[in-house]
């Protein structure tokens, strides 16, 4: 079903987010913190990739094709914001091949296995923990369709306003890529006062929660 829709944004959102990556060939494996619910963590992103609008901008005048349109998931999010995670299983991008130019997906946001180093450990023990404080994948994206995932909740008031703001750029970029699909008489404005409910109805794009 995922493949089968290429032209249409999909955000996927935490199983949502590892069908993506479980779709487009990626593992997807136990957690390296084990199950964690309701656990606030500190998610970075790929600046480059999110907030080169100089670039994009270009793109788009050089070619008006809704392929080159690239979403935006974290515009005016700051780095290292709070997320409320509620999962055991993860999209799995070992870090030789991260950015591989063979894997149809890559990863656009992290955060730590681990919260914080246990300070009261010993020393050895502090390393062995900081050495298997390995990052996660919180966000992916496909380098051709619209096809984007959240491995935390957005929707969550743990999350927040950033969480908010995350959800209103894939519609704002939902309604974008539509109108240049060529369905602008279809296609809702988000910036008009329509519902997140009513873009994901009207067809602008896909919502994929658990």
């Amino acid at each position: 079903t995922i493949r089968r829709n290429a032209k249409v944004p999909i955000l996927g959102v935490c199983l949502g987010h590892q069908a993506l990556g479980y779709v487009y060939g990626k593992e997807v494996k136990l957690s390296p913190c084990g199950p964690v619910h309701g656990l606030m963590s500190e998610v970075v992103y790929d600046e480059v990739e999110t907030n080169d609008e100089e670039r994009r901008r270009e793109e788009r005048e050089e070619d008006d094709h809704p392929r080159l349109l690239t979403c935006e998931l974290f515009r005016n999010i700051p780095q290292n914001f709070e997320v409320v995670r509620y999962h055991s299983l993860v999209v799995d991008f070992p870090n030789d091949d991260d950015k591989s130019t063979s894997a149809e997906i890559e990863p656009i946001a992290w955060c730590n296995s681990l919260k914080e180093i246990d300070s009261s450990l010993s020393s050895a023990a502090q390393t062995l923990q900081h050495e298997s404080n390995t990052n996660i994948c919180m966000a992916l994206r496909h380098k051709l369709h619209p096809h984007y995932g959240v491995q935390f909740h957005p929707e969550s008031v743990g999350t927040g306003e950033a969480g908010y703001a995350l959800l209103r750029n894939f519609c704002d970029f939902s309604h974008e890529y539509k109108v240049k699909e060529g369905r602008e008489s279809e296609a809702p404005s988000i910036a008009g006062g329509t519902s997140l409910e009513e873009v994901v109805t009207n067809g602008d794009g896909v919502i994929a929660n658990e």
